[in-house]
């Protein structure tokens, strides 16, 4: 009896300590702190060592573990049909021997690299040239993406689904030394080439022969080359390491400068936010040219001296069973992904995996736990950040807490992140800040109340420092993502363009796009350009021109993001005969020019009402009301791709893509 006050109070100490973990989420801080910390060390050490060049740290690391596995990628074979049996006891399509995974081990990696690095600077390039890459995901895109920063040059990833002006635009504006292209998506490239070729100074176009050089960069005998040591070590964070092409919001796309500090945090941060480690195997179906794929997946599982197992694209009816064959770990996603796989029919693989984390972005609450308990995935890990972000929110979900955010913290992390991310508020009409009158400073939004997120910058920041490094060619777009005086006198922040909110438990939520752009298809929809190209519709038709339009995003049910919408105003009146040859030609006209994610998928043709001072008032048309507007007497079209034309959009037509039947 004598023990029992001791252990009485031992209980109310552990009781009372349960209650203030689960209240301040202590435990919870405590592992984030500690992540955080080991990265600041990490990156401060680099750079003390001069070893900013991410490859020099992957390489190192090929020299420590060479025989662990790098890569794998499992690629699509013609086998036989087989099936296997499922819980429910019937029987489905096995799609096991669909697949042949490769693997390459960190040596392996290493070696074909510096093989790889060889031809390239046979080819003339150099260190501090830009390199355009045009390639699927595959192991030749990383082969290809080290081996440029293995000899100093800037890889720029091409989103390979672009062709014609707008391809020849993104070589012009990043002064591209060559162009390296995968034989796989070629094609786009070679119908491209009169635009290329028009420019000042064409690069070189180079159709990558991948078996005949698989054979060389794979031989023994074959010669490499290596970046000497003294001149890698001159790379500063605020040099440039990759180019990525985001949406432009008045024209084209823009070439965001992916710097070594960029790269640095990628590497160092991501992957224990998200525990990634040397013994996990993370499946990467999201484009390698997008900052997700490559900095939020395959670097950090690189660089935690991880497996990269790499999709060649999403599939919905193979995700599982690649997920399975590649012993994954971990999936990265984005919320498209995983409403397609959660409305999908069952098949035995989707339980028949060893995934712990699935983390990604864009996950609605809608579908989250739903996906959880589905597909018996412990934790989701949603985070929040943009290609020129400089840092990103986390949200490590387990069990119920916390659905549907994309920052929760505890009490001590929520108080420190306060100087570095928040959300102000905003003037709604348009779409800027509110500052006070008196001080001309903004306010922080309220709990609950839909603002901007911002991201901090040093104060004064201007475009091109490490923090922000903006757009090649393009400082009007870098100056309009910085913010200043906006909390205190001298102060910088980045905007995201992003509706945000907090709410009383300092938890983050994303709300919906600002402004001139919206995301479809994974992808970030610039209207600017959609309505650019749909004006230079005028210059090729004989029949009906554009007077003016205007292009948004609109909500469509059961499906992620906004599709196009495109409101067109003629310059005279048409007659039935000439609507319909123009929803023709114009439809044929879109599809040749714009890629699948940026294609107005409805259109409404009419007048296009101009505010009093004579601007497109956009946000009416956000809320447009399909299929037949709000009293259902509008008349909209939608495009069937497979027809090359847009054709009215009925009842009948509208339930079958609610219902997931019609493909957008």
């Amino acid at each position: 009896m004598t023990f029992l006050p001791y252990d009485e109070a031992t209980i109310v100490a552990l009781l009372a300590a349960s209650y203030l973990d689960s209240k301040f989420k202590i435990s919870h801080d405590a592992k984030i702190i500690g992540a955080a910390l080991r990265a600041v060390f990490k990156v401060a050490k680099n750079k003390i060592t001069k070893q900013l060049c991410t490859w020099g740290q992957i390489s190192a690391s090929c020299d420590r573990h060479p025989d662990r596995i790098a890569l794998k990628f499992p690629r699509a074979v013609v086998a036989p049909k087989e099936y296997l049996t499922g819980s429910d006891g019937k029987e489905y399509l096995s799609y096991d021997n669909c697949f042949e995974v490769e693997l390459y081990t960190y040596k392996e990696l290493q070696c074909i690299v510096h093989r790889l690095s060889h031809v390239l600077v046979q080819d003339g390039v150099r260190a501090g040239t830009t390199v355009g890459m045009f390639y699927t995901n595959k192991p030749f895109f990383v082969f290809l993406w080290f081996a440029l920063w293995n000899i100093g040059a800037v890889p720029a990833f091409i989103n390979y689904k672009i062709k014609g002006l707008q391809l020849a635009h993104v070589i012009k504006v990043s002064q591209m030394s060559h162009i390296y292209v995968d034989p796989d998506v070629a094609q786009a490239v070679r119908d491209s080439e009169p635009d290329i070729a028009a420019l000042a100074r064409p690069p070189p176009i180079v159709y990558l022969d991948e078996t005949a050089l698989f054979l060389v960069i794979t031989s023994f005998k074959a010669p490499t080359y290596v970046q000497p040591v003294e001149e890698r070590k001159k790379i500063t964070v605020e040099d440039t390491a990759v180019l990525i092409y985001t949406s432009g919001t008045t024209s084209l796309p823009k070439a965001a400068i992916m710097n070594w500090q960029k790269m640095q945090l990628s590497s160092s941060v991501v992957g224990p936010m998200n525990a990634i480690k040397s013994d996990s195997t993370v499946y990467i179906c999201m484009p390698l040219y997008h900052s997700t794929g490559a900095f939020i997946g395959l670097l950090p599982t690189l660089s935690a001296g991880g497996t990269a197992a790499l999709g060649a694209a999403f599939s919905k009816t193979t995700f599982w069973t690649q997920v399975k064959l590649t012993e994954a770990t971990h999936i990265l996603y984005v919320g498209e992904v995983m409403r397609y796989l959660t409305s999908n029919s069952y098949h035995p693989s989707e339980t028949l995996h060893n995934v712990q984390v699935a983390y990604g972005n864009g996950l609605r609450r809608d579908i989250w736990s739903a996906f959880k308990k589905r597909f018996h995935i412990p934790v989701v890990s949603e985070f929040y950040g943009a290609t020129e972000t400089p840092s990103i929110t986390i949200n490590y979900q387990e069990g119920a807490e916390g659905i549907g955010a994309v920052r929760t913290y505890g009490w001590l992390v929520s108080k420190i992140i306060r100087f570095q991310q928040r959300v102000v508020r905003l003037d709604n009409e348009h779409e800027e800040p509110v500052r006070n009158p008196t001080t001309g400073l903004c306010y922080e939004a309220d709990v609950d109340e839909l603002g901007e997120m911002l991201f901090r910058l040093p104060d004064q920041t201007q475009a091109g420092s490490a923090a922000f490094a903006g757009y090649i060619g393009n400082k009007k777009a870098t100056q309009k993502k910085i913010l200043h005086n906006v909390f205190r006198k001298g102060d910088a922040w980045f905007r995201t363009g992003d509706l945000m909110k907090v709410d009383v438990e300092a938890r983050l939520y994303f709300v919906d796009r600002m402004g001139d752009t919206f995301r479809w298809k994974s992808e970030n929809v610039s209207t600017g350009e959609v309505e650019a190209i749909s004006m230079d519709y005028n210059t090729v038709t004989t029949g009906l021109c554009i007077n003016q339009c205007v292009c948004v995003g609109v909500q469509v049910p059961n499906h992620e993001g906004r599709a196009g919408f495109l409101i067109a105003e003629f310059a005279n009146d048409a007659n039935p005969e000439q609507l319909s040859q123009f929803l023709r030609d114009y439809a044929g006209y879109i599809v040749d020019n714009l890629p699948p994610y940026s294609r107005p998928l409805f259109l409404k043709v009419g007048p296009i009402q101009l505010t009093h001072n004579h601007k497109i008032a956009k946000n009416v048309f956000r809320n447009q009301v399909l299929p037949s507007g709000a009293d259902g007497s509008e008349k909209i079209y939608w495009l069937d791709v497979a027809r090359r034309a847009y054709v009215l959009l009925d009842e009948r037509a509208w339930t079958k893509m609610q219902r997931g039947e019609t493909k957008l």
